[in-house]
């Protein structure tokens, strides 16, 4: 399992990478990948609320909101460099 050490850096990354890469393989359908993005993440901590051995954090659906944002920010860095060449 690849890790960063902390919880919060793991959802952030994940989330990141997630983004970027339904950013990428749907770039005509921002809106429906990044708010289901939002969508997986809040149904993972309904989830995790529900059972015996873990709980919900609004801080890891925050880290997903961050993660998600920073990998659309991140294609469109990138795209907006590419149109300066």
């Amino acid at each position: 399992m690849i890790t960063t050490g902390w919880d919060k850096s793991n959802h952030l990354l994940a989330f990141g990478v997630m983004a970027w890469l339904g950013c990428k393989a749907f770039p005509q359908s921002l809106t429906i990948v990044l708010s289901g993005l939002l969508a997986y993440g809040a149904l993972i901590e309904i989830m995790q609320s529900l059972t015996p051995n873990r709980s919900a954090e609004w801080l890891d659906l925050f880290a997903d909101c961050l993660g998600i944002l920073l990998g659309w920010m991140l294609i469109r860095l990138l795209a907006s460099n590419k149109h300066r060449k």
